[in-house]
């Protein structure tokens, strides 16, 4: 398991992030019309979406990518604390795909965004 960068700035609370809970589910049509229907796993994962910064120093971009860099390359988890509840809940989680978005915004400033899925 890959470890987060210590010196990255809290990134649950920077631009704001959506998220959602996924459940398979089996769906089974049947010649009469009617669908049968059950869970493939007994747990549902969360998935996190545009998590990130608004104003990211250069500096602490490059710690970010490199990280991504490694992490996405490889498809390795780590630990993410989600801090925009009272009480900070830790999640293991992946980047949900192999891609980010950054922009620059200001001279030395980035902002930064990117989806985690709960493995």
């Amino acid at each position: 398991m890959a470890t987060w960068p210590v010196t990255l700035p809290d990134c649950s609370i920077g631009v704001g992030y959506s998220g959602s809970k996924e459940r398979e589910i089996l769906r089974t049509p049947f010649r009469a019309g009617y669908v049968a229907t059950r869970p493939i796993h007994n747990r549902a994962r969360s998935i996190f979406r545009s998590v990130g910064w608004s104003a990211l120093e250069e500096s602490l971009f490059t710690t970010f990518m490199d990280f991504f860099d490694t992490t996405s390359a490889s498809g390795d988890t780590f630990t993410w604390y989600d801090n925009s509840k009272d009480t900070p809940v830790a999640y293991t989680v992946r980047f949900l795909s192999n891609s980010i978005s950054w922009s620059l915004v200001n001279p030395n400033m980035y902002r930064v965004t990117f989806d985690l899925e709960e493995v």
